[in-house]
């Protein structure tokens, strides 16, 4: 029995000793293979633990925002005194005249486009699109509700015209993929009035954030705030076609536009990993993709950078201690 303990004892001795010989004599090889995986495993590692959606927060002063309503109830509009364009049959709050002044709270349908416009103190507003009710194309763009009367379906478009900014009950919600701004490109004829609004977006811009992995709190992401340049348009990723249903994969923007000087103070949220930008001058199939590397959403966290200090100096110990020991040196020359 000890003649065979001794017999293993040698044949492992001798296995370590070939091995450490392989790796000193193909060591660099080695190194560079080892060092590729191992690198691959940490990159691999990162990518599951990476966000892909990430809180993006916006502000823009522009003369024109559009989004599809995907929550009917938040998008509710508040009116005071507006003038309400719209074809509603059998409704008795609209019946007699075709521009009413009405004080009540405008509902879009799920799915319709909202427009807001905005300038020299005055506000329009169009929703188009929303609940098909009949074959021929139909579409219910909103409901007009009132106090102590019947509530009313209005068939697109529906308009409403705001001659006082200042009258206003509450912001304009935002509560949908949306788009800000109208792309810069070729004048229009001028028609001699000072008021005319040219949908621009005059200032902007977007700023992003990360979560933690495990705590999952909201932190900055450094290096990752976006400038809006003037005439551009800031997009979700909605074409805004009043005829396209819902996309639930589209990720919706919540917030609210003030009226200001320049048209509206737009400040909303949104999380996703990509936010369209279409510059100036560009056509309507240009854009560039607002996005993050891997690297730079990762190491934003806190938590990544503890741990990618720990294996770092972890490993600068080990090596030290292992180079001390003389654990590296060749086994034939401890012999």
């Amino acid at each position: 029995m000890k003649i065979v303990g001794k017999r293993v004892s040698t044949g492992a001795k001798w296995l370590a000793t070939k091995v450490a010989k392989y790796l000193t004599t193909k060591g660099a090889t080695n190194l560079i293979v080892i060092a590729l995986i191992l690198t691959s495993i940490a990159f691999l590692a990162l990518r599951q633990l990476s966000r892909s959606e990430l809180y993006a927060s916006v502000d823009a002063v522009s003369e024109l925002v559009r989004y599809r309503a995907v929550r009917p109830l938040i998008a509710t509009i508040p009116l005071t005194n507006a003038t309400l364009i719209a074809s509603a049959e059998g409704c008795v709050a609209l019946a007699g005249d075709p521009s009413p002044r009405v004080t009540g709270l405008l509902q879009p349908s799920e799915g319709a486009i909202v427009s807001y416009r905005a300038g020299a103190g005055r506000i329009a507003i169009q929703i188009v699109g929303g609940r098909l009710v009949s074959e021929k194309g139909t579409r219910v763009a909103a409901t007009f509700q009132s106090s102590g009367r019947a509530d009313c379906d209005l068939v697109e478009p529906v308009t409403v015209r705001i001659t006082n900014a200042a009258e206003l009950v509450r912001p304009l919600p935002i509560a949908g993929p949306a788009d800000i701004g109208q792309e810069f490109g070729v004048p229009v004829m001028p028609t001699g009035t000072t008021s005319r609004i040219y949908d621009i977006l005059w200032e902007g811009r977007v700023r992003v954030f990360n979560r933690t992995y495990f705590s999952e709190l909201l932190v900055p992401v450094a290096d990752a705030e976006f400038p809006l340049p003037i005439g551009s348009r800031l997009s979700g990723g909605d074409n805004l076609d009043p005829k396209q249903p819902v996309d639930p994969a589209i990720a919706a923007w919540y917030g609210a536009a003030i009226p200001v000087e320049q048209g509206l103070q737009v400040s909303a949220t949104t999380i996703s990993n990509t936010l369209q930008l279409y510059r100036p001058g560009t056509r309507r199939d240009e854009m560039e993709t607002l996005g993050l590397s891997l690297l730079t959403s990762t190491f934003a966290d806190s938590h990544a950078i503890v741990i990618t200090g720990f294996v770092i100096v972890f490993g600068g110990v080990l090596a030290a201690v292992a180079s001390w020991m003389g654990l590296w040196r060749d086994p034939e020359k401890k012999q």
